[in-house]
Formats: C-alpha cells, structure tokens, sequence
C-alpha cells in the first residue's frame, strides 16, 4: 500500500498574493511619475488659459433691509410673528421675476452708460441677518451698479404695486360689510377696520428698505484663477494615476496546488 506523507499547505496564499499585486501596482504608479506631472502641468495650464481668456466682468451690489418692527401690530391689534427666512426666500424669488427684470431694464433703456449685453443679477442672503445684496454683474464699470438699483426700485414699486391690488381688494370687502351691518355698533367696527388699511398699507411699504445703493464705477470680479487651478491640478493628478494603471500588469497568480487544498492528489493505493 503506498502512503503520503501530509504537506503543511501554505499560510494564506491569496492574502500574499493581493500584497504582492499591490506592492506591484504601487511601484507602477511611482515608476509612471513623468504622466502623472505632464498630466498636472497640461491641466493646470489649460486652466489658467481658459481664466485668462475670459472677458473681464465688473460687479455692484445694492443692499435691502428687512426691518422687523411690529408698526402693523400697533395699528391692528393682536400678535402676528413675522416668518424671517420665509420672508427672505419670498423676496428673492420676487426678484427674479421677470416682471420685475423687465420694468428695471425698461427704465434703463434711455439711462446713458448702461450696456446690457452680457449683464446679469443675482440675489445673496444669509438666513441669520436682515439683509439682502442684489448683485448685479456686467462687462463695464457702470452697467452693474446701474442695473442693480433699477433692479432695486422695479422690486420695491413691483411690491407696493400688489400690495395696493390687495388694499382695494380688502376696501371692497369692508364696503359690502358696512353695507350690510345689522348695527350702528358692528357698522362703526368696519368703519375703523376700513380707516386701518391706509395706515397698515404705509406702513407695510416700509417694512423693506434700501440699506445701500451701489455705487460706479464698479469693481472688476475675480476669475478665480487659483480656484480653477487647483481644481485642474487634482483633476490632472486623477487622470495621470488612471494612466499610470492603465499601463501596470499586474503579476499572473500563482498556480493552483491541489495541497493547499488539503487533499492529496489522486494516485494508485
């Protein structure tokens, strides 16, 4: 009868071999640095050229602010807390209508110095203050700061424009009430609710306000060249290592052994 001697098969062969396949790819990359500092540099310098080629733009800002006195709680009576953020987010989206975009540019149709090609406005605010910036951008020094306080007047003249639909709304519900109050009492109510409107709608009008208007000439924007280069410099780094592994072959695993198994192989008795 012919026997085997046993054969202690190797400790974890596969963990040895992802080593070896790592140390390997590892050493690929390095030997690759030459792609990976072409790719940088090339991306980099494409960045830069592309920030450079860019037309140079001007900003202005005007500045509102939100006041949060209770002027109307005064007048009508009663506690109404006043949403901020809510507040803040509504104006915003009110500022770009395009209702509003259009009555600013209308106004600025006869304006001399402004040049609405390649002019824009966007709306910053933080939802921990009271404020709003109205930025306006533009590809000369007295666009921007124009088009921001049109922008700034069209939104404030847009507001009281609604808030006078609702006014005589309101009037023409509390005429028909008065009409048809059964009491001189309820009837003098109405009457003093009707005189209220006036004053609450005054005051309503005040509640934003024009912290600060922007001033010309305007200030040139940043192109955020180092931003861009930065972010290119990565971008560059990722694409040389993907180069790099596209090059490195990784070693070819080792053979299978029927003793790492644990059973010997198959043979006469």
């Amino acid at each position: 009868m012919q026997t085997y001697a046993t054969r202690t098969p190797p400790a974890n062969p596969p963990a040895a071999y992802e080593a070896d396949s790592l140390r390997f790819t590892l050493r690929g990359i390095f030997r690759s640095w030459p792609i990976i500092l072409i790719a940088a540099i090339v991306a980099v310098g494409a960045a830069i050229a592309y920030s450079a080629s860019r037309p140079t733009t001007y900003q202005a800002s005007s500045s509102l602010l939100f006041n949060d006195a209770a002027f109307q709680q005064a007048v009508a009576g009663g506690y109404s807390p006043v949403d901020a953020q809510r507040r803040l987010r509504t104006s915003a989206d009110v500022l770009r209508l395009p209702a509003v975009a259009q009555q600013a540019r209308s106004d600025l149709r006869d304006q001399p110095g402004f040049h609405p090609a390649g002019s824009s406005v966007k709306t910053q605010f933080s939802l921990d203050s009271n404020t709003m910036r109205i930025v306006a951008t533009g590809r000369d020094p007295q666009s921007p700061a124009l088009l921001a306080n049109a922008t700034v007047s069209a939104f404030l003249a847009y507001r009281k424009q609604m808030s006078a639909n609702a006014l005589n709304e309101a009037r023409g519900v509390l005429r028909q009430q008065i009409k048809s109050a059964p009491t001189k009492t309820e009837r003098r109510s109405l009457v003093a609710k009707r005189n209220n409107l006036d004053a609450m709608k005054a005051l309503g009008d005040q509640d934003i306000q024009v912290s600060q208007k922007a001033s010309a000439p305007a200030a040139a924007a940043s192109k955020d060249t180092r931003r861009n280069a930065l972010i290119a410099l990565v971008l560059g780094l990722l694409v040389g290592v993907a180069i790099s592994l596209f090059r490195v072959q990784e070693p070819a695993p080792p053979l299978h052994d029927p003793w790492t198994d644990g059973a010997p192989p198959s043979g006469p008795s």
